[in-house]
């Protein structure tokens, strides 16, 4: 990758802050872009994308929590009544890092982070006394969800997205092995789910961009 992507993205991104969020500091900005990004195919509001971010301290090393069923995004209001049988569950966790590269840290603090908030055993208040309560809101609203749907059948899918301004192309053998790891760990949880771990870079961010 040219690293003219990441120069170009950086312009895009003031440019675009300029314009709608002048206000935002600069990686708050990247963190609601990246969610954009990587949560176009919902078409979802600028209110719905803020919506999910957590991250402000006490994260886990995760900055946005997105839930959805059937492809619509729920908050605390959902009504599973509603639901018909066999309804897809979609949980993404996405980490948003302006840093050029990947690193196996930031994976390493995931991987934590997943032991804790899929382990369903772990009370609320077990929970804030790690992380901040905007996070800890997410995941119960998430876990509450999960069970209480259980009697139709759910079909889980766990999607892990890692952002950063690197290029893929030169992610790190052992930094895609921690992706892996956290794979299994997430399966391990959760019988009959799946789970993916996608990086996206530059050039991804900015192909999303100009669709």
């Amino acid at each position: 990758m040219s690293n003219n992507d990441v120069i170009v993205l950086n312009s895009l991104l003031e440019q675009r802050r300029t314009q709608i969020a002048s206000t935002i500091k600069e990686d708050q900005f990247f963190e609601i872009f990246s969610f954009e990004q990587v949560l176009k195919n919902y078409d979802l509001s600028y209110e719905e994308i803020e919506s999910g971010k957590v991250g402000a301290g006490n994260d886990g090393g995760i900055d946005g929590i997105f839930i959805f069923v059937n492809d619509e995004l729920i908050n605390e209001d959902f009504n599973t009544d509603e639901i018909k049988r066999n309804p897809e569950i979609i949980l993404y966790l996405i980490q948003a890092k302006q840093s050029e590269t990947f690193s196996e840290s930031a994976i390493d603090k995931i991987i934590s982070t997943a032991v804790d908030i899929f382990d369903l055993s772990k009370k609320e208040k077990e929970l804030l006394t790690r992380y901040n309560s905007l996070f800890v809101r997410k995941i119960e609203l998430f876990k509450k969800i999960y069970l209480q749907l259980q009697v139709k059948h759910p079909r889980l899918y766990v999607k892990i997205v890692y952002v950063s301004k690197g290029n893929i192309q030169e992610i790190h053998p052992k930094v895609n092995a921690k992706s892996q790891n956290l794979e299994e760990i997430v399966l391990s949880r959760f019988t009959g789910a799946e789970c993916t771990f996608e990086f996206v870079g530059a050039r991804q961010l900015l192909d999303a961009a100009r669709t």
